[in-house]
């Protein structure tokens, strides 16, 4: 229909035409009749998607006029960039240098590529209408800026040596180091790029309530709902550190169990904790008072001796489960706090020593000095350490019971346990701003990858092949893209790394062209 209705139209503009003894027009030379001649010519085009409406190059999507522009630009960016090189390298050849180098390369590139910007994109609309040929400019000298201010031309060498170097990370066999070193660098991007991106002023600062601290609550509330609902996806360490200081919400196996069913599992347990909460948090009714009650269903027969030893008092099935013995979820949380606080304190003390055992022989020398560390340093970062562990872990056990008290069941049964996580994560304050940092990094690293098998588990998203080595070789390209424009953004570990592999090169690339020069 739309084919036939243009050409309707263009018959009556040409035979129009030909009555007003307008030959040149009636013969198809004007640009009117250039216009039908294209609606004629073209093809049924349509679209099945958003992203090949986006990169279809046909007239009814990418106009002729800008299709050249950005042919030429293209055309001109690629030879000039090729002929910069060359000429950069012959003008080079006499640097000591690999840094050297890559500069003169830049400044040859970037000014041949302006002159050949202005020169090529006027070309390319000098035949179109003078609107369109100010579009373009303006178009151009935005597109200008913009590269200017944003995107330095120096950056290239660096990020695209690291993209090439990046594909030797396929050599590295084990998947989970390969995730370990991959999630590692990506965070390390995000949060360089961040103070980057915060110093040059292209993101405002943040308010002062906002810091690092929120990191941690914020990683903790998606580990916390992995742990219980997608245990497969959640780190095998961590997993481990939260389960060994959890007996009193995993209850262990009575010393006075007796009955015909085995004792369930810590696993067994929370995977029958997380059945229970998308049950709506049924309600508990003991089968020591109620002999003739229902029977449970299959699905939690294997947590059957845990609520037949069940305090009567109980009136809720989650609270029976978690703390059998005790019917007060308030004097749970009290116990668990002073029992694990002992045990997390021993925990911290260790780590806060390690570094002593390398000093030992200054230790021997001035023991006193030594005391007076342990006690008015070591002992206080310890105390803080272990107060955060335990209670992070206890309250988010302890909000399960409490959502249940001021919560409609039906009300949010899986999202509370977000939110339990994200109250438990609020005790890192009682930590230094220097080490709410480091934890809320490593937090956010774990949390990254296992909210990425979450998506994947659920058919959210699929896994892309060799995802990591393309984000190890993004990750790699950033952070060389950094050092080359504002290292003072990186960590002093970071920077020091990347300095030592870096050197070592351009000393090598030195070396070598001081041999050259001996043996001519």
């Amino acid at each position: 229909n739309d084919y036939k209705a243009v050409k309707k139209v263009y018959d009556l503009t040409r035979n129009s035409s030909a009555l007003r003894g307008n030959d040149h027009d009636s013969a198809g030379g004007s640009p009117d009749s250039e216009l039908f001649e294209s609606v004629l010519r073209r093809n049924p085009h349509n679209h099945t998607s958003a992203l090949s409406a986006a990169l279809c190059l046909h007239d009814s999507c990418l106009p002729d006029t800008s299709r050249r522009s950005i042919k030429a630009y293209a055309l001109g960016y690629a030879a000039m960039t090729a002929i910069g090189l060359v000429y950069g390298i012959t003008q080079a050849v006499g640097a000591k240098t690999i840094t050297t180098l890559f500069r003169a390369v830049e400044q040859t590139t970037y000014a041949n590529l302006q002159a050949r910007t202005d020169t090529d994109l006027d070309t390319s609309v000098s035949g179109q209408f003078v609107s369109v040929r100010d579009d373009e400019r303006a178009t151009r000298s935005i597109l200008r800026s913009f590269v200017q201010q944003y995107i330095p031309i120096r950056l290239i060498p660096p990020f695209l040596s690291a993209l090439i170097a990046s594909q030797t990370f396929r050599l590295v066999k084990n998947q989970n180091t390969r995730n370990i070193i991959v999630v590692f660098l990506f965070v390390k991007v995000l949060e360089f790029g961040f103070k980057l991106l915060q110093g040059i002023k292209v993101i405002p600062q943040l308010p002062k309530w906002m810091g690092a601290w929120l990191l941690f609550p914020l990683s903790s509330a998606q580990l916390i709902y992995a742990y219980l609902y997608h245990p497969d996806t959640f780190q095998a360490a961590y997993s481990r550190f939260i389960t060994s200081r959890s007996s009193t919400y995993l209850p262990p196996l009575p010393p006075d169990h007796i009955s015909p069913y085995p004792w369930p599992s810590r696993t067994e347990i929370l995977s029958s904790l997380a059945t229970l909460t998308t049950l709506n948090y049924p309600i508990f009714r003991s089968p020591k008072i109620n002999r003739d009650g229902p029977a449970l269903p299959s699905i939690l027969r294997t947590i059957q001796p845990v609520l037949e030893s069940a305090h009567p008092a109980h009136s809720r099935m989650v609270c029976a489960l978690m703390h059998p013995d005790e019917p007060s979820c308030w004097v749970t949380l009290w116990k668990f706090v002073n029992k694990e606080f002992t045990s997390a304190l021993k925990y911290s003390l260790v780590l806060f020593l390690l570094p002593y055992v390398l000093k030992i022989n200054k230790i021997r020398k001035s023991p006193c000095r030594f005391f007076y560390k342990f006690i008015f340093n070591t002992l206080p970062s310890a105390t803080q350490t272990a107060t955060f562990i335990s209670n992070s872990i206890g309250t988010s056990w302890a909000s399960i019971c409490l959502f249940q008290s001021i919560l409609p069941n039906k009300f949010m049964p899986t999202t509370r346990i977000c939110l339990g996580g994200f109250l438990g994560g609020l005790w890192v304050l009682v930590e230094p701003k220097e080490r709410q940092l480091a934890i809320g990094m490593y937090s956010l690293r774990l949390s990254l990858e296992s909210f990425w098998k979450v998506l994947v588990k659920t058919g959210k998203v699929k896994n892309v092949r060799d995802g990591d080595v393309l984000l190890f070789a993004f990750s790699t390209a950033c952070l060389m893209s950094i050092y080359e424009l504002q290292p003072k953004y990186m960590s002093a570990w970071m920077r020091k790394q990347i300095e030592t592999l870096v050197k070592e090169r351009e000393n090598q690339l030195a070396l070598g062209d001081d041999e050259v020069e001996d043996e001519e």
